[in-house]
């Protein structure tokens, strides 16, 4: 349900602004949508599989927007050498315990290193 600017318990994304006002409310909409959907699920639910023959789970959809932002934020554009977190070819299912990554999925968790970096390294925004 939408009010003046609420989704639920989202923000919705700002329509005008500046590019970054734009960016960062679509990033943050999109993100709380997904902290949301996977804040009521057990860890089965998390795993399992939306639709065979994918192997797509919304734990993997969880670890994917986390590397892309991870590879975004801080090494496309802080120029950062990092390695991949999950592995080398991007299989999602070799990655860590998904309690983790459902602890690290939580509303109001701090996300700095994707959302511009510490003070001294801000992402510089057009």
């Amino acid at each position: 349900m939408e009010r003046q600017g609420i989704v639920g318990e989202r923000i919705a994304p700002p329509t005008v602004g500046t590019e970054r006002e734009v960016l960062r409310g679509h990033l943050e909409f999109r993100r709380a949508t997904l902290a949301m959907t996977c804040a009521v699920l057990d860890d089965d639910a998390l795993r399992r599989r939306s639709c065979p023959p994918s192997t797509l789970s919304l734990l993997g959809l969880v670890r994917h927007m986390a590397e892309v932002e991870r590879a975004w934020f801080r090494c496309t554009i802080a120029g950062e050498d990092l390695p991949l977190v999950w592995s080398d070819d991007g299989d999602f299912h070799r990655a860590h315990d998904p309690r983790a990554a459902r602890r690290r999925s939580r509303p109001g968790r701090p996300r700095s290193s994707t959302r511009g970096g510490s003070t001294a390294q801000r992402t510089r925004w057009t």
